[in-house]
């Protein structure tokens, strides 16, 4: 028989978070925490999936310097763009604009 979620009331109502989730958020939250930077790939598939969403929110509460390298024509919000460090464009399956994006940013 499956147990009935137990919801948070100070979360909107919304469910309490399972166990292994817990675990999992943890686990995210100290690989960006034992990091200098966050940097990451922006691109199309990036910004729909949640989880990459979720880290850059991490990185943020933990105020980590933050960079993006995104796909020529992929548009980053205008609040995420704010909140970077630093952002560099590259060409999608173009080694060489991939390199010289990360150079970019590191220098």
């Amino acid at each position: 028989m499956e147990q009935e979620p137990k919801f948070n009331p100070i979360m909107g109502g919304a469910p309490e978070p399972s166990k292994e989730l817990t675990e999992f958020l943890k686990k995210q939250t100290q690989q960006i925490k034992d990091c200098e930077i966050f940097m990451a790939f922006y691109t199309t598939s990036y910004e729909k999936n949640p989880l990459c969403l979720l880290q850059i929110s991490i990185a943020m509460t933990l105020n980590k310097p933050m960079f993006l390298l995104v796909e020529e024509g992929v548009l980053p919000n205008d609040k995420i763009i704010s909140m970077l460090d630093g952002v560099a464009y590259f060409k999608k399956d173009d080694p060489e604009s991939i390199k010289n994006a990360t150079a970019y940013i590191l220098q």
